[in-house]
């Protein structure tokens, strides 16, 4: 059963058949468009998302993520521009252990994920989840459900793209595409993000 209606937007498949290399070249443009970033910065970006939609032929899937030394630059516009861009994405600002895997075995989201630095250090919990979700064969946690404490198989393999200031703790950093912001300068130009980047970026997800 599906309970995720309204939580995605219902993309139909584009009509025409489509040259992947153009497509990463339109999403790699879009990209520094509206966040200040380098052109290695932006086609890593722009791969990871097309990876939220062939996540099925992968065996390790590396989180994306986004950090800086320093507040105000751009971490959570480029997650903005992710969560229009990627395969059902899904956006948090906080998140427990038990909504985590419970979110990725009910609806196989892509998870954006900010302000990561307010509860994920000193989280073990946490962390281990994330942790475990990096490879598909052991990407699962086991809990106790029910009124009769049933042991249960929760899946974790999902992409989960994370923002934050400053670097993470060493198991997440070593298991992540790390996209480092600088601040922007006043020389710096991009556009602002649309109000409704899901519509206007639904041709590329189609």
């Amino acid at each position: 059963e599906d309970v995720s209606d309204g939580i995605f937007p219902v993309d139909e498949l584009w009509s025409d058949p489509v040259d992947g290399k153009e497509l990463v070249h339109d999403i790699k443009a879009i990209i520094p468009s509206h966040v200040v970033l380098t052109e290695h910065q932006a086609l890593a970006a722009a791969l990871w998302t097309l990876l939220t939609y062939v996540l099925a032929i992968f065996r390790v899937c590396p989180r994306l993520l986004i950090y800086s030394p320093e507040k105000r630059c751009g971490k959570t516009t480029l997650l903005e521009v992710l969560q229009a861009l990627c395969n059902r994405a899904l956006a948090t600002a906080n998140i427990t252990p038990a909504a985590l895997f419970r979110s990725i075995e009910a609806w196989s989201p892509t998870l954006i994920i900010d302000e990561a630095d307010t509860f994920v250090h000193g989280n073990d919990e946490l962390r281990g989840v994330l942790n475990s979700g990096h490879t598909r064969s052991t990407a699962y946690v086991i809990r106790t459900v029910g009124d009769d404490h049933m042991p249960a198989q929760f899946s974790t393999f999902a992409p989960i793209a994370l923002g934050m200031i400053k670097r993470p703790p060493d198991t997440i950093f070593d298991r992540s595409i790390q996209v480092m912001l600088p601040r922007k300068l006043t020389s710096d130009a991009v556009k602002a993000l649309p109000l409704e980047a899901d519509i206007a970026y639904q041709p590329i997800r189609q």
